[in-house]
């Protein structure tokens, strides 16, 4: 009996282990920092389950309230899986996708079953050690080692580490509540501080709603004892607003910024979400309440991205989550799935509402944590996109929330089945670990593929990158990856024979990829870029099979300016100018400071319809603009990229384009003949921030940075537009 106890216990702080073991690893040896994430709970989640019917199989199988909803949810899952135009990936999950398949939501809904299992006091106990743990953890990496501007820490990007700092706000206060000791209070409140400094430096306004959500929600379950102890609420307030203060010494003027967008619809990255909804509400009415299967999001809304959304993103990459939960189920599991999501989430309010009035003293301070941390996910994940740590522990909460005691005597039935269902998990786990060390192989081999590719070490490139496709012939992006190591390795190459077989392997292997995703744009691009190459180079009559790839890229995804500056190459090699240049006319009026098209259409435009001077411009000049022709001309004038980058950043976003604001007073004017225009550029500094005014005042100071600007003026008045651009250069106080 007492072997039996002790297997049990371990077999509960294992999961609590697994749980903060996929929250803190991290393999920069990979492509996707997902991967390893998703590898370790799918494996773990298989293995805990076997070790645990072994052990406690009849309690295991004893049912719990919340059962029926989530297996309702995982069984809508199963169906658009097996009924979507892609059922590898619905299954599998495309890990660039966040949270993958319907192989993670069975782990997901894995983690519940065993959370749920665990006797109540156990429950609390090891989860929310568990996530103290976890939360410790990140946050001492997130602080020490990731910048100070947008940190990181192991959750990849700054909206999961936002989504998970947002879980922990609740759990905080619920610890500072419990501690007896003034040591034990100060610890808590000094994970107050730095959560709400990191919170605030990531930036991400989903998370500082779920964070508020989150804290606001503990603080009205347990608003009696609140009241009971003033001084700690103070304390409390204290805290929070020396985190506060300190993210705005560290990180003033993009978290100023931020603020000030806050609620503004048209501000960048809220008008991209917006227009990003509105595609997944298109999608869902034009699939008549039907899902498109799990993970297929990113194949579906290519087709729904419209010019002004590819503007407001300025990014090159395709959305392939709806940043909203619920436009999420509905696009991909349509009325069915948001059917079974709705009766999850009632039921989970119900019963955890009803099980929290019903208790008192700790186990309601711990239970109201755990759920107000599920709403703080729930809310973030209603702007963002949650990432398979922080859901895995949000799942880990549900079930906590739906366990209770042992039972006294368990079915009969039960007793008998738990044993075949154990046997059962031992050949899927030795399957799922085979797969998934697989598909993390492949991952590093591209890794080192891509390096070997910077490097321009072609061969390692593409040995790397067969060896990839070896081992996941379905992994993301991997055959068009391979593509253009092989054009590279025959640009490289002076011998014929060898350049042939490059080139008819790069189109191998992007024929292949196009059959298995076929509503990916990006893999038909590639193919028609290594029937362009073939063509190009060795003189083989493909490119009608190259144009009709293109036009089908660009049926997937009309938004993206680099495919309409690929198809205007291809025009052009056929000898069709004219609808080349179209082509060309669209890229740019997509993306403006898009180099290569501007490039093509330069050479098709009078050369000189005007001058511009200087073509480097101090900070305080003006620019004087000349019209050289014997008509008059129509001028545009704007900011099209600032440093490096070729787009906008959005508001709030530290970066060497957000350190002064550029304005050019007229932004539209009309020359006559010979005659010359003067345009005023005026630079309005940012105010340094406090940690840069105390250096200052301490001799401390290091020297201004030299800023740069690149300002397009166009000409409207040709078919084509005409354009030139200019430098400006602004001396600017250094904020970082």
């Amino acid at each position: 009996m007492n072997a039996l106890s002790a297997s049990r216990r371990h077999l509960d702080w294992a999961l609590a282990a697994l749980l903060v073991a996929v929250i803190l690893i991290q393999d920069p040896g990979t492509v996707d920092y997902q991967l390893p994430k998703a590898a370790l709970l799918r494996v773990g989640v298989l293995a805990l389950l076997a070790a645990w019917l072994y052990a406690r199989g009849p309690e295991l199988l004893d049912a719990r309230e919340l059962d029926r909803p989530v297996l309702a949810y995982a069984a809508a899952g199963l169906l658009f899986t097996a009924l979507t135009l892609h059922p590898y990936t619905s299954f599998f999950g495309r890990y660039g996708m966040y949270i993958g398949g319907l192989w993670t939501m069975l782990s997901l809904s894995g983690v519940y079953w065993l959370a749920s299992r665990l006797e109540a006091a156990g429950a609390r106990e090891a989860l929310f050690r568990a996530a103290v743990a976890a939360g410790a953890g990140s946050l001492a990496w997130g602080f020490f080692f990731s910048s100070f501007v947008q940190p990181l820490s192991t959750l990849g990007s700054p909206l999961n580490y936002g989504g998970w700092l947002a879980m922990l706000i609740p759990l905080w206060i619920c610890g500072l509540w419990r501690a007896e000791s003034r040591r034990a209070q100060a610890a808590w409140l000094l994970l107050l501080a730095v959560s709400g400094q990191q919170i605030l430096a990531t930036l991400s306004r989903g998370a500082w709603l779920g964070a508020l959500t989150g804290a606001a929600l503990w603080l009205w379950l347990n608003r009696a004892e609140v009241a009971a102890q003033r001084e700690r609420a103070r304390a409390l307030g204290a805290v929070l607003g020396l985190g506060l203060a300190a993210s705005l010494v560290l990180n003033h003027q993009a978290v100023r910024a931020r603020v000030a967008v806050f609620l503004d619809p048209s501000e960048t990255s809220a008008s991209a979400r917006l227009g990003l909804w509105a595609g997944a509400l298109q999608m869902m009415r034009d699939q008549k309440g039907w899902g498109a299967g799990l993970d297929s999001f990113g194949f579906m809304s290519p087709r729904y991205e419209t010019v002004k959304f590819r503007e407001g993103t300025g990014s090159l990459l395709l959305a392939s989550y709806a940043h909203n939960e619920l436009l999420q189920v509905g696009v991909t599991m349509g009325i069915l799935g948001l059917a079974a999501y709705a009766w999850l989430w009632a039921s989970l309010m119900g019963m955890s509402l009803r099980r929290i009035r019903e208790s008192a003293g700790e186990e309601k301070a711990v239970l109201s944590a755990f759920l107000a941390a599920v709403a703080a996910l729930w809310v973030h994940g209603f702007f963002n996109f949650p990432s398979l740590g922080t859901l895995a522990f949000q799942w880990a909460f549900i079930g906590a929330l739906a366990s209770r005691g042992a039972q006294e005597a368990p079915r009969a039935d039960a007793r008998r089945l738990a044993p075949a269902l154990a046997a059962l998990c031992l050949p899927l786990l030795l399957l799922s670990a085979w797969r998934m060390g697989r598909d993390w192989l492949a991952d590093r081999a591209v890794r080192r593929g891509y390096l070997a590719l910077k490097a321009k070490n072609y061969d390692a490139a593409a040995a790397a990158g067969e060896r990839a496709l070896a081992l996941n012939p379905w992994g993301s992006d991997y055959a068009t990856y391979l593509s253009r190591a092989y054009r590279g390795r025959m640009s490289a190459s002076r011998d014929a024979a060898a350049q042939r077989g490059d080139l008819e392997r790069a189109i191998m292997v992007t024929r292949d990829y196009t059959d298995r995703q076929a509503l990916d744009p990006d893999g038909w691009h590639n193919y028609a870029m290594a029937l362009m190459w073939s063509a190009h180079g060795l003189k083989e009559p493909v490119l009608d099979e190259a144009l009709r790839a293109e036009r089908r890229a660009l049926e997937l995804a009309p938004g993206l300016a680099e495919l309409w500056h690929a198809l205007g190459e291809i025009e052009h090699f056929k000898g069709d100018v004219e609808a080349a240049k179209k082509s060309w006319v669209r890229a740019v009026a997509i993306n403006p400071g898009h180099r290569k098209a501007n490039s093509w259409l330069e050479r098709y435009t009078p050369r000189d319809a005007f001058a511009v001077s200087p073509p480097d411009l101090a900070d305080g000049q003006t620019l004087k603009i000349v019209n050289l022709t014997d008509k008059p001309l129509r001028f545009e004038i704007e900011r099209v990229s600032q440093g490096r980058t070729l787009y906008r950043p959005p508001e709030g976003y530290v970066s060497a384009s957000a350190r002064a604001e550029l304005r050019a007073e007229p932004a539209r004017l009309e020359l006559g003949p010979n005659q010359v225009g003067v345009v005023r550029l005026e630079i309005e500094r940012p105010r340094p921030s406090l940690r840069r005014r105390l250096a200052r005042r301490l001799g401390r100071a290091r020297a201004p940075v030299q800023d740069c600007f690149f300002v397009r003026i166009r000409c409207t008045s040709f078919d084509v537009p005409v354009d030139k651009t200019v430098r400006v250069l602004a001396r600017i106080e250094e904020i970082l």
